[in-house]
């Protein structure tokens, strides 16, 4: 440990010791006590993150879980091989992950999400951004817009105080109880909008386009696919 400014620097010296000797292998186990006001940053490969209770965060990880809870201010969280839990967070949040499944809830001010191969599931967050290539999408509860660009993935998205976009291909799209507009495109996968306030726009190619209860005006583009609709009120 070491000062490093006004920072502590907790490290290992296991890097030096491997290199000098290929024989030597060990595992490493940090636990840190912090103040609540302390802003953290985490570089870690192959283990388990787990941070709670901190000003600002700042988390790098492989190979394991991270587990990120109750931060006061941002967040920023990149993973890989592993699956990732974000909660509590009251600043903007900024996450990456490969190779793992996301699950965010209770994000205060507006967040943005890019998953490659992994599932993500947002609950109760500020406006969101998601950009997911081979994992299904599911986001409830959004105070403000939400902007979802998916690639082979389902999306289902319900609750959002504002306004929708959603393109995906290869996966059925989901969207209902939205107070703004609804804009969605899909390639070979079915739409469904339901109880939007605001005007709606879909296209879809090689599947159906399904609306209901429509409060704004309709625009529908639908190739090689049917269109169901009831209770369009313009």
């Amino acid at each position: 440990a070491e000062m490093a400014g006004t920072s502590l620097r907790v490290a290992t010296n296991r890097g030096d010791l491997e290199r000098r000797d290929s024989r030597i292998g060990f595992e490493t186990h940090l636990e840190l006590s912090v103040p609540p006001d302390t802003a953290v940053t985490v570089r870690n490969e192959h283990g388990a993150v787990d941070v709670a209770d901190v000003a600002a965060a700042d988390v790098w990880g492989s190979f394991e879980a991270i587990r990120l809870a109750r931060v006061a201010g941002p967040a920023v969280v990149k993973g890989q091989h592993g699956d990732v839990w974000v909660s509590g967070v009251q600043g903007a949040l900024s996450l990456t992950i490969r190779h793992g499944a996301v699950e965010v809830e209770d994000v205060v001010d507006p967040g943005t999400i890019e998953a490659r191969h992994g599932g993500v599931t947002a609950r109760r967050t500020g406006a969101l951004t998601v950009d997911a290539h081979y994992g299904d999408v599911q986001v409830e509860s959004v105070r403000g817009n939400l902007e979802v660009r998916a690639q082979h993935a389902a999306v289902q998205a319900r609750d959002v105080a504002g306004s929708v976009l959603v393109e995906s291909s290869f996966g059925d799209v989901e969207v209902e109880q939205v107070t703004g507009e609804a804009r969605t495109r899909v390639e070979h996968g079915r739409v469904t909008v339901r109880d939007v306030k605001g005007p709606v726009f879909a296209r879809a190619n090689f599947n159906d386009v399904v609306l209901a209860r429509i409060g704004g005006a309709v625009e529908v583009s639908v190739n090689h696919g049917g269109v169901q609709a009831e209770a369009l009120e313009n």
